[in-house]
């Protein structure tokens, strides 16, 4: 029964290395946890109400500072991935599964997990601005879902999952395309002059989609390969992109697919 149960461990969850936990953040749940309840109350009900006959802060000059400091953030994260020897094009098409790695890259991915993590957590505070500015209408399920999830998953994948180049591959698209948004909120915040300049932000949602789509088709062909990864990192990724794609697939149809289908019809109409 024992060894079953260790079996069952391992297929789940397999090897990680302990040292982790003397990390910021990753010895229990307990912080996070908390951070995330103050983060939901704030957000859904006690910011809404603080702010419900008080004036909308601009916050101009807060969001362009938080804007660069995410986009350098994101390019930090990165080049630091990029830096070190990963194996994410190499793990595709190479005959076999995995590269074996030196002793001294053991910790590399979830050390760039980690800076992950706390880039989810910093972007905690679009939705905390939101609040601020009254946008309320902005704090969808997907919003708030979104930036939950995230923090929750990276969290959970960092502690227990035996992170592979899976993970690596979403974190480098993830990465890149914040970035970009990012610096669509940059020039956003810079100003309504700079409003004629914005006309892509629907390009950023199609995007997301296909990092979605090529999360899924990364894992199907690492499936199809035979590659064996634990458990916790196939179900956490296959569930998230497919969820998320599913949300923002709908978000897009509302957003701007109706609004298209209104502005083809005008014209047929003049």
């Amino acid at each position: 029964m024992e060894s079953s149960l260790t079996n069952f461990v391992t297929l789940i969850y397999k090897s990680r290395d302990s040292r982790m936990d003397e990390w910021p953040l990753m010895a229990s749940p307990a912080p996070l946890s908390i951070l995330l309840f103050a983060y939901l109350t704030f957000v859904l009900f006690v910011g809404p109400l603080l702010m419900e006959n008080r004036k909308a802060f601009t916050l101009r000059r807060t969001l362009q500072l938080y804007n660069t400091v995410q986009i350098c953030f994101n390019a930090f994260m990165i080049v630091t991935l990029l830096c070190r020897k990963t194996y994410i094009i190499q793990n595709l098409f190479s005959s076999t599964c995995k590269v074996e790695r030196e002793a001294d890259e053991i910790l590399y991915l979830s050390e760039c997990a980690w800076h992950y993590l706390i880039n989810k957590i910093l972007d905690l505070f679009d939705t905390i601005f939101i609040v601020l500015r009254k946008k309320q209408s902005q704090v969808t399920f997907l919003h708030v879902y979104h930036h939950t999830i995230m923090v929750v998953l990276t969290w959970t994948l960092l502690k227990y999952a035996d992170l592979s180049e899976e993970f690596a591959f979403g974190y480098m698209l993830n990465n890149s395309i914040h970035i970009l948004m990012y610096f669509y909120y940059l020039v956003a915040a810079m100003g309504p002059q700079y409003q004629r300049y914005l006309w892509w932000k629907k390009y950023i949602t199609k995007m997301q989609l296909g990092q979605f789509a090529l999360v899924l088709l990364y894992m199907a062909v690492i499936a199809m390969k035979g590659c064996e990864t634990s458990l916790a990192m196939k179900t956490g990724l296959i569930l998230n992109a497919s969820v998320f794609f599913l949300l923002f697939a709908n978000f897009y149809r509302k957003t701007y697919a109706k609004k298209d289908d209104s502005t083809e019809k005008s014209k047929k109409v003049n």
